[in-house]
């Protein structure tokens, strides 16, 4: 079975030349120790993680099982410490030629709504006692001990038949995701800003502020920025205007009851201009309510969460059904990338496959 698989996905990099030959990756292995070479390894590496292969170990047993000389032996040790060697900006400017490339096969059109969509998103890729390069963070756990935490900001196009990562970068050790994330989009939009991939920006409540919301703005695209208490006074008029509408008015939007974690789960959505312009957020022009319901099928009680969201759409730019996909999808870079995207083999900065 695994070598069916693995045939298929050769097949597949097989017309993408560039990912299976990446000439604008430097080695940095010494030349008198290379005993495979660099493109062998590399592909070893991407049918491992387009397999979901849990461990290095797994990894290097891929490789041997390979055809011919399109596979190596390399060690466990020395596969990671290949990967972890990788120059990252080379790596980052592979992903972004392929993503170009996808886009000329006009394989990331939008799927369900009617413009592209990108998340944005903090993660942590590693941790552990030791600090593996200059980004890590200290940090301490719950009983105190210290260890290093290394993240990285993502970017995902969520609006794809398959979310894609376009874009990531590490966090510099002296900020966090909301301090790092001006220069992150500043280079997101520069790579992409013509091929007009996406028009609506998403991000979790941990990035809402007036200043990335407004530099968002500023550069011509859609926010949809989720609102907890880290903006005390925004979500205390948000829901002040927005909870007496769930007892006065239906939903502009349902979704179909679904299956999740052994509940009946539905979404329903609500959204009003009533907070246009407000105080110093001058480019807001809505603000969202989505109130989850999960009914358990072994008790009658209903489990009741409201979420919200504040945007720069006008109304017409989305309908209220797509106003939910659009919320729904963010939520796929946390399901559906990190797995694969912080798998051992990501190495100290990444390693990002489309």
């Amino acid at each position: 079975m695994i070598r069916g698989m693995i045939k298929v996905i050769q097949t597949h990099f097989t017309k993408r030349d560039r990912v299976l030959k990446p000439q604008e990756i430097t080695d940095p292995r010494d030349r008198r120790g290379r005993r495979y070479r660099l493109e062998r390894v590399w592909r070893t590496t991407l049918l491992a993680l387009c397999l979901l292969t849990e461990s290095t170990r797994r990894a290097v047993s891929i490789g041997r099982v390979l055809p011919g000389r399109t596979g190596c032996g390399i060690g466990r040790t020395a596969l990671s410490d290949l990967v972890s060697r990788l120059e990252p900006e080379e790596v980052r400017g592979l992903l972004r030629g392929q993503i170009h490339e996808e886009m000329h096969r006009k394989a990331l059109k939008p799927v369900e709504l009617p413009l592209g969509v990108v998340a944005i998103d903090g993660k942590s890729v590693w941790t552990g006692d030791e600090k593996v390069n200059d980004f890590c963070q200290r940090s301490h756990q719950g009983d105190g001990m210290p260890y290093w935490n290394f993240r990285v900001l993502r970017a995902v196009l969520v609006s794809a038949a398959a979310p894609v990562c376009i874009d990531q970068a590490p966090i510099p050790a002296e900020t966090n995701d909301m301090g790092a994330f001006a220069d992150f989009f500043s280079a997101l939009r520069r790579e992409y800003s013509r091929s007009q991939l996406f028009e609506v920006v998403t991000m979790d409540a941990g990035f809402c502020s007036e200043q990335n919301a407004r530099l968002v703005d500023e550069a011509g695209y859609g926010y949809v920025i989720g609102l907890k208490g880290n903006q005390p006074e925004l979500l205390t008029e948000t829901r002040r205007v927005l909870l007496p509408m769930v007892e006065e008015i239906p939903p502009e939007a349902v979704s179909d009851w679904e299956r999740k974690d052994g509940y009946k789960v539905q979404r329903r959505f609500w959204r009003t201009r009533e907070m246009a312009k407000w105080l110093d957020w001058s480019h807001l022009r809505q603000v969202w309510l989505i109130r989850t319901v999960r009914c358990s099928d072994r008790h009658e009680e209903t489990v009741v969460e409201d979420r919200f969201f504040v945007t720069n759409l006008t109304v017409g730019r989305l309908n209220p059904s797509q106003c939910l996909t659009v919320v729904r999808r963010h939520w796929r870079i946390e399901n559906d990338c990190y797995n694969t995207l912080s798998h051992p083999l990501a190495g100290g900065y990444g390693l990002l496959v489309p």
